[in-house]
């Protein structure tokens, strides 16, 4: 009858819900562990004397270009057109979006892969937790989020912990290696790494809903557009020399 109908209706929404959370849950176990992977790799380089942050950026923005055509190619199939940038889900996005967000998001990536050559793993990984305030400080000022005493508690927990991983390099800091110390000023740049990550997040949250689903890969490519332009000028000016320097094995380029 028609309560037997309702509810097999209302089990059936809570199934996607609680498929929704697993399915979230596991590509946010399934980034955490990349991104360790990364802060290993990093690790390794920099022992190796490898100190190329921007090229390293380069490198990973050029592969994020080959979502534009796809994304401009889908644009187009559904009919959508441009107005000063990319017009995708009825909204303007301009290029100056784009662009701040991949000084926010290349310059963050700069200073956390060069805090390598000071600090340790560990520390890196904890203190880029940072992003969260500064994440949810930016998303309640600028996009009207609203977050619950529990939310504030837990991210006072968090700045508590990330004061105490900064004191603790300070007092040891030959407790981990760092191939050019001191300790302090790795964690420093972790944490302004980490700021500039949570504007960089705010405002792809901001570029996500403008464009919609249909827009996110044109967005992506967008990013990987700009902040190839961007740490592609940096290296030049900063890193010709560090890179005549490197030493390039196979193990090394891999």
């Amino acid at each position: 009858g028609p309560q037997g109908g309702w509810a097999s209706a209302m089990t059936i929404r809570k199934v996607a819900r609680w498929g929704d959370r697993v399915a979230s849950l596991l590509l946010g176990q399934s980034i955490s562990l990349l991104i360790t992977g990364t802060g290993v790799f990093e690790t390794l380089l920099a022992d190796r004397g490898i100190d190329i942050p921007a090229v390293q950026a380069f490198v990973n923005y050029a592969l994020l270009c080959a979502h534009l055509p796809w994304g401009r190619w889908w644009r187009l199939a559904r009919g959508r057109h441009d107005t000063d940038g990319a017009q995708v889900g009825g909204r303007p996005i301009h290029w100056w979006q784009y662009a701040a967000w991949a000084i926010a998001d290349v310059e963050g990536n700069y200073l956390v892969v060069w805090a390598y050559q000071y600090t340790s793993v560990a520390s890196v990984m904890l203190l880029d937790c940072f992003a969260i305030p500064c994440a949810m400080l930016l998303s309640a000022s600028t996009m009207g989020a609203r977050y619950t005493m529990w939310h504030i508690v837990a991210c006072f927990i968090c700045i508590l912990g990330l004061v105490l991983t900064v004191l603790s390099d300070t007092m040891q800091s030959d407790a981990q290696p760092a191939p050019q110390g001191p300790a302090w000023l790795g964690d420093l740049m972790v944490l302004l790494s980490a700021a500039l990550y949570s504007v960089s997040n705010v405002q792809q949250e901001r570029l996500m809903k403008l464009s919609g689903s249909e827009g996110r890969s044109e967005s992506l490519g967008m990013l990987g557009l700009w902040g190839s332009l961007i740490s592609g000028v940096q290296a030049m000016l900063s890193e010709r020399v560090a890179l005549g320097r490197c030493v390039w094995t196979p193990w090394t380029a891999l």
